[in-house]
């Protein structure tokens, strides 16, 4: 015999998952029968016919029965199936803000939703690819950004990952530049010392193409080490964000990296696939335009940055 708390949390429950299956659902489109919720959910249709009862009495749907064609949502509203699901707040995670792209990027994505939805959003900012993907995967973040390129690398590497929306070509970063020191550095050379951050897909990866083959000593570091082991002669050369480096490091030069890094600069939104609500939210509410606007905007002072 189940007690009373234990078949309300069960009620509760399957109330917080079908409010959150529902936000997937168009208006005017079919929802599957108690039956097959039932047995989806494991639960008995009683507590399915319950929790939908809870949802139309609170408004947060409108339901009409079309006979054999089934039953349709012809109208529902998704900050009273938020909150009923539970999703009180976003978290995202993302690159450290520390250029104007990335602010301007972070601006415009809380702008988004704090504006379509009321909800608050908070964004968790951490340096490396591979520290973003796993806050996801691991349930403590709602969504990453990272560059397109990081995404697929993670997405290889775990299906459970899923690229929701991409903000086309510079919305990253302006491109990756190899950065020196010595006036008279010209190319990479064998035996040179260069630096990889393990953490950022990026630039293991941009630095390994950069080196082309060549004999060349590695030294394993974070990126926000990079300068500084440049400029104390730890390292000949590094691979590292343009952006970043504007205005901030007089000593430093830099060169074009001849290597195609376009895939690096799309910034992407990436959640774990089995949070078909969370890509509901950001495909319908985050628009891409928008994005870029604002981002745009911030980039060239015209907008300051809230974040």
């Amino acid at each position: 015999m189940k007690t009373q708390n234990e078949l309300l949390s069960k009620s509760g429950a399957t109330t917080s998952i079908l409010s959150r299956l529902f936000i997937e659902v168009e208006p005017m489109g079919r929802i599957k029968t108690v039956t097959e919720y039932s047995k989806q959910l494991k639960v008995s249709r009683g507590t399915i016919q319950n929790s939908i009862k809870f949802l139309t009495d609170n408004e947060a749907i409108k339901l009409e029965s079309r006979g054999q064609l089934g039953t349709f949502i012809v109208k529902k509203d998704i900050i009273k199936l938020l909150q009923i699901s539970g999703l009180d707040y976003i978290i995202g995670a993302m690159p450290l803000p520390y250029s104007k792209r990335y602010e301007g990027l972070s601006t415009a994505i809380i702008q988004s939703i704090e504006n379509n939805l009321n909800i608050p959003i908070n964004m968790s900012y951490m340096r490396g690819s591979k520290n973003r993907m796993e806050m996801v995967l691991s349930g403590r973040c709602d969504f990453a950004i990272t560059s397109k390129f990081a995404a697929l690398d993670a997405i290889s590497k775990n299906e459970n990952l899923e690229i929701v929306k991409e903000f086309g070509l510079y919305s990253y970063l302006s491109g990756h530049v190899l950065m020196y020191i010595d006036e008279n550095f010209t190319e990479i050379e064998d035996g040179m010392v260069a630096a990889i951050d393990r953490d950022s897909v990026d630039q293991e990866r941009l630095t390994l193409l950069a080196c082309n083959n060549k004999n060349i000593d590695f030294i394993y570091t974070t990126y926000n080490q990079l300068t500084e082991n440049l400029e104390n002669s730890k390292i000949d050369f590094a691979i590292w964000n343009g952006d970043e480096l504007k205005d901030k490091h007089s000593k430093i030069m830099t060169k074009k990296l001849d290597v195609n890094d376009s895939i690096n600069t799309i910034a992407v939104i990436v959640i774990d696939k089995k949070r078909i609500e969370m890509k509901k939210i950001i495909q319908d509410y985050i628009d891409i335009d928008f994005v870029r606007e604002i981002q745009r905007k911030v980039i060239k002072n015209k907008m300051i940055p809230k974040y």
